[in-house]
């Protein structure tokens, strides 16, 4: 039995190769049960079923595509507004998620995610457990395997191989025929250099800053382990890749460190030890001999850039901060969490777990940013708020009060929230809209235009506002609700009771009802009741909206 069908209901899209809208994509729908899918649920978009094997758990959800020749198999997953196109093949347990692109003829299989707006492309192989995420790139002939991370604004071409647990970040371009493995990170061009064996072999080999080891065929280790085994193997491989280490010490001098940890100056956190650092060299309101905060080791510190720790605040476990970022105050840095560019975290604010803060971001006062969030450009989180999960705060984006942005959703453009606000589901809050008060927005709500929001207003469903509305009442809006002008939204309170009427979807809400104009008159139960129900119901047709 197949495990969905094509519906006849699809749409006209826009690709690269073609000018126009004249390629059709059908959604999918399941047939029957399987992983987290149910018989009935609408999927994503494919050109034909050869795009989706009617076996495994693999599936295609959201807004997703995967068209041409691309293949989708076994238990692989495509979301959001990801696209698999030309003749990519995508297999086993990958994600394929969020604006991510996989095209020509890529091969992606094993556990690996690709997600955010990283590209895969040409005849690159995406192996092993592998995160490729960010505006990060692989092309070419390039293969990415084992626990290797891609991202930010990464880029891995020609024949380059990413492989274990290297990581390679920032503007970093590797390419050729370089190798990086083991622990490596990669921030620039800097943090490697690629040979090539011109005396016997021909093979190209590598060298990684970060870890000063070499990468020369099946052999990985260090310059002293090179030598030895070069030797072993002839005098002439010895010699020449004894030369090799002893330019490499030469070309790579340690870079003069901007601080040291003050051994006697320690506090206790939590359990963990932490030191607090002197700065050795001038940087932007910070001299020589001046204390900063706590660390726990030096690699929660680049030594590189202006990045630096100010007053009491903490920096521990595994968390980094890098760049230009700075840490003020009483401000707390743990885990995973990463904190880069020109980021700032200031007063009582806590970043931990994996959550990543960069650009010119900020964070303050109490608030918590935590699991997989991320706060960039130039966006702000403030008072007691919360950002937590895969939520994204971006651009000019403004969270204050006790708001809670959670799940997947995104606050974006110059939206500004503040007061008891809760978004989460796939919600988005853009342009220049405005909440303030208990407002919840949920599912795959939008708020946008210039819409403000304050009371006790709920959004959820696929339910739209835009435009200039105001609500700051009770208001529910729900459904498919579209509301771009006051006319479009009817809202009273009766008896303490609220009630909502949205037009384009013909919706009555209260407490104990939701349903339309026919059912909600149907609804009265006594004749005195209905005829009440008649006149709300006129009031609402007439386009007159209540406070």
């Amino acid at each position: 039995m197949k495990k969905y069908t094509l519906m006849s209901t699809g749409k006209y899209i826009s690709v690269d190769d073609y000018s126009k809208k004249d390629y059709f994509v059908y959604q999918i729908k399941a047939l029957k049960d399987f992983n987290d899918v149910k018989a009935g649920d609408l999927g994503g978009y494919v050109a034909s079923e050869d795009n989706l094997s009617q076996e495994g758990n693999c599936w295609i959800y959201d807004e997703a595509m995967v068209i041409h020749d691309a293949w989708l198999s076994d238990n692989a997953i495509a979301k959001d507004k990801a696209i698999i196109r030309d003749k990519a093949r995508v297999g086993q347990n990958v994600i394929v998620a969020k604006n991510a692109v996989v095209q020509d003829k890529v091969i992606c299989v094993g556990s690996a995610t690709i997600t955010d707006n990283a590209t895969i492309q040409d005849n690159a192989n995406i192996l092993g457990t592998t995160i490729i995420k960010d505006q990060a790139s692989v092309c070419d002939h390039a293969t990415i395997n084992n626990n290797a991370r891609i991202c930010e604004n990464a880029r891995i071409r020609g024949f380059a191989s990413i492989a274990n647990d290297a990581i390679v970040k920032d503007d970093a371009d590797v390419s050729g025929n370089a190798e990086i493995v083991g622990n490596a990170i990669i921030s620039s061009n800097q943090d490697y250099i690629v040979f090539k064996n011109n005396w016997s072999s021909g093979r190209y080999f590598t060298y990684t800053h970060s870890n000063a080891m070499w990468k020369i065929g099946c052999f990985y280790g260090s310059g002293s382990e090179l030598i030895k085994k070069a030797y072993r193997d002839s005098e002439l491989s010895g010699k020449n890749y004894e030369a090799y280490v002893n330019l490499v010490k030469n070309l790579l001098l340690p870079p003069k460190k901007k601080y040291e940890l003050v051994e006697d100056d320690t506090i206790t956190f939590n359990g963990r030890k932490l030191f607090r650092i002197r700065a050795l060299i001038d940087l932007p309101f910070v001299k020589p001999g001046d204390l900063g905060g706590y660390i726990e080791s030096e690699s929660n510190l680049s030594q590189e850039g202006t990045c630096w720790v100010y007053g009491d605040a903490m920096v521990m476990d595994k968390a980094e901060v890098t760049d230009n970022a700075q840490v003020m105050h009483h401000a707390t840095i743990q885990d995973h969490a990463i904190i880069s560019g020109n980021a700032e975290i200031t007063n009582h604010a806590i970043i931990k777990d994996q959550a990543y803060i960069s650009g010119n971001a900020s964070v303050g006062q109490h608030a918590t940013i935590s699991k997989q969030a991320t706060i960039d450009q130039r966006a702000s989180v403030n008072g007691y708020a919360k950002v937590t999960d895969q939520a994204l705060v971006t651009n000019h984006a403004s969270i204050n009060g006790t708001s809670r942005i959670e799940q997947e959703a995104v606050i974006k453009d110059h939206a500004f929230i503040t007061g008891n606000v809760t978004v989460n589901g796939k919600a988005h809050i853009k342009e220049q809209a405005i909440l303030n008060g208990t407002i919840v927005v949920k599912n795959n709500a939008r708020v946008s235009g210039g819409a403000q929001l304050s009371g006790n207003v709920t959004v959820y469903d696929d339910a739209i506002v835009s435009g200039c509305v105001i609500l700051k009442g009770n208001e529910a809006i729900r459904n498919h609700a579209i509301i771009v002008k006051a006319s479009d939204i009817f809202h009273t309170t009766i008896n303490d009771q609220s009630i909502t009427y949205t037009k384009n979807n013909d919706n009555w809400h209260t407490k104990i009802f939701d349903g339309s104009t026919e059912e909600f008159l149907a609804s009265a139960k006594t004749a005195e009741q209905k005829r009440r129900y008649k006149l709300l119901i006129a009031l609402a047709k007439e386009g007159t909206t209540q406070c």
